[in-house]
């Protein structure tokens, strides 16, 4: 299976809200009586199986995590014809409706927006182009219908999408550079070089091993200044809008980062926060625009194992 970015953070959000009810059901097994509470949990913690809840929980986990490692990820997307990962605008006659055209829903029809190979219309629409009508069959009524394909979205701006898909010219700031001195993952970046490592071709296997091999993977201080591995929190003002942003501060993209997930230093956001704490200023300058305002609002570092380096 084929999976595009879209899907992929629905999936890693289920995963985290899945994990946190899970915890939380077992905070409370702890605190229940001892009799009941230690034995349900060493039942967990063998089996699954004992409390009907966290069997449920841990159920969809592995669903999701089969999905994550045994499905393909669309890194990138068809622009000028409808393929796995494409946007476009179906005019019905009477309404134009937007899809993102996917192989397959994942935990059940997630999303309007997306629109399955294997429905009527995504099987139909597949490999046209902008102008081109299309009749297809709908097998639940038997009824025909011809839609005209209005447009297809071609700004990357208007999808999610893995960070690796732009080249790192077009992502980093002026005049940065990704260094080769003392090249340095996250934590969470190396889970997803395993993820992806399950279901990719053999090219890409040797190039992870090679990653797993040079970088190193470090978590950061607890000073509480933005480093790789902090999970941030900013306030951003572009112009009469102002919108708030989470997402994990990495060096830079290896694997299948999602760009609304993930910063990059080198990135010029990624610039402007490297080293800030709780509270600071910052400015993005950009050329031919006025610059976007900010602050850190919240700076999060936990230890994954507890020390600064994670080998």
């Amino acid at each position: 299976m084929r999976l595009i970015a879209e899907q992929v953070k629905i999936l890693r959000e289920k995963r985290k809200e899945l994990l946190a009810k899970k915890s939380d059901l077992i905070e409370y097994y702890q605190s229940r009586d001892l009799n009941s509470g230690l034995e349900e949990i060493r039942a967990f913690c063998s089996d699954y199986n004992t409390d009907v809840a966290i069997s449920s929980y841990h159920q969809e986990l592995a669903e999701i995590d089969s999905l994550l490692s045994n499905s393909s990820f669309v890194m990138n997307r068809d622009l000028d014809k409808i393929d796995i990962g494409t946007g476009f605008d179906i005019d019905f006659g009477d309404a134009i409706e937007s899809a993102i055209l996917v192989e397959k829903n994942v935990l059940g029809n997630t999303n309007f927006i997306f629109t399955s190979l294997e429905s009527d219309l995504g099987n139909a629409v597949i490999g046209h182009k902008k102008g081109d009508e299309v009749t297809f069959k709908v097998q639940a009524t038997g009824r025909k219908l011809t839609v005209k394909i209005d447009d297809i979205k071609t700004m990357k701006d208007k999808y999610e999408h893995f960070i690796l898909e732009e080249k790192v010219s077009e992502r980093k700031a002026n005049g940065v550079k990704v260094s080769d001195i003392e090249p340095v993952i996250s934590p969470s970046q190396l889970t997803l070089l395993n993820e992806e490592f399950n279901c990719t071709s053999k090219k890409r296997k040797e190039e992870i091993v090679k990653i797993l091999d040079c970088y190193r993977v470090v978590e950061p201080e607890t000073d509480d200044s933005i480093e790789v591995g902090s999970n941030v929190s900013v306030v951003l003002q572009d112009g009469d809008e102002t919108f708030e942003r989470d997402f994990e501060f990495i060096d830079h993209a290896v694997s299948t980062e999602i760009d609304s997930m993930y910063v990059e230093r080198i990135s010029p956001l990624g610039q402007a926060i490297d080293g800030l704490k709780k509270d600071d200023t910052f400015t993005i300058r950009r050329n031919h625009m006025p610059s976007i305002k900010g602050i850190v609002v919240g700076v999060h570092n936990s230890k994954v194992n507890g020390d600064r380096r994670v080998k």
